[in-house]
């Protein structure tokens, strides 16, 4: 509310305050511009709105239902796969455990979905391209850690992966620059972990990038 108050304003300011002095021709071409500069400014509001609006209903979806969804399938990541030895074995053992289970295919569907839409949609905006980013990097890496053996077989739009995976690819640069620390996947059933170092997030980011 601050910036369209300050933007508003303005353009009142810019629409109104005409030199006194100014007549004739130039009194008319200067309102002429006071009016277009107005007419942006409101434009420049609207169109602000709309990127705040539609920032925040992705925020209030991540945090709700979908928040939910990713806890189910910690949990099934962690427990369900205990006995792979290394951890690429684990996630071509979850894909098994993803198929046979159509609740939890469906709720990492809409994960994928869920953050592939988000990503895709908000690429072009001025305020909030990277917003994913920014807020989720970590649950980037865990998805595609978790699932890149299940998504390898998995029928989906091709722009949507690829928007997906380029996400990922950022997150990871974001995530080893800035923190360079390993990545637990916690199970909330059982409070048994899974680590991800940064060896293995290297070895993803390598592999994205051959893609």
């Amino acid at each position: 509310m601050t910036l369209r108050r300050i933007v508003l304003f303005s353009a009142i300011i810019a629409a109104v305050g005409i030199p006194i002095w100014l007549d004739g021709a130039s009194h008319v071409k200067w309102m002429e511009v006071s009016m277009l500069l107005a007419e942006f400014a409101i434009a420049f509001v609207i169109y602000y709105e709309l990127e705040e609006n539609r920032a925040n209903s992705f925020l209030a979806e991540a945090h709700g239902e979908a928040y939910q969804g990713r806890v189910d399938i910690y949990d099934s990541f962690v427990d369900d796969c205990s006995n792979s030895a290394t951890l690429e074995q684990r996630a071509e053992a979850f894909a098994e455990v993803i198929k046979k289970n159509a609740t939890l295919s469906k709720k990492c569907d809409l994960q994928l979905l869920f953050f592939s839409k988000s990503t895709y949609v908000l690429r072009r905006s001025l305020f909030h391209h990277d917003l994913m980013i920014q807020w989720f990097p970590q649950v980037l890496i865990r998805l595609h850690f978790m699932l890149w053996s299940y998504m390898a077989v998995r029928e989906s739009p091709m722009v949507w992966r690829d928007s997906f995976r380029a996400a990922v690819r950022e997150s990871l640069d974001k995530h080893l620059h800035e923190s360079n620390r390993d990545i637990t996947i916690y199970s909330s059933k059982t409070q048994n972990v899974v680590k991800i170092t940064c060896d293995h997030m290297r070895r993803m980011r390598d592999s994205i990038s051959m893609e």
